[in-house]
């Protein structure tokens, strides 16, 4: 039984360590954000579930989707998502 669990904490253990980055700023540039107050300049957005200070250089609106574009710090600089209307 001891070495059965030992085999599997083992291939536990080279599992993770296949898979990607899932925390730090690697993990935030390029995710999806959304606007949680209307705020120019800097204001706070939620990302994965969690509340940042988010800094975008256009005017931002409440539930508006925004993209990470990188960090500085705890500040995460976003740019707005455009949304192209479809022509029928």
């Amino acid at each position: 039984m001891n070495l059965g669990f030992f085999a599997f904490v083992l291939g536990a253990l080279f599992q993770s360590r296949k898979r990607p980055v899932v925390s730090g700023s690697e993990h935030l540039i390029g995710a999806e954000g959304t606007v949680l107050e209307d705020f120019e300049g800097t204001g706070q957005i939620r990302v994965f579930g969690e509340i940042w200070k988010a800094s975008s250089p256009v005017p931002l609106t409440r539930n508006q989707k925004v993209r990470i574009v990188s960090v500085q710090g705890l500040i995460l600089n976003v740019n707005p998502i455009s949304i192209k209307n479809e022509e029928p």
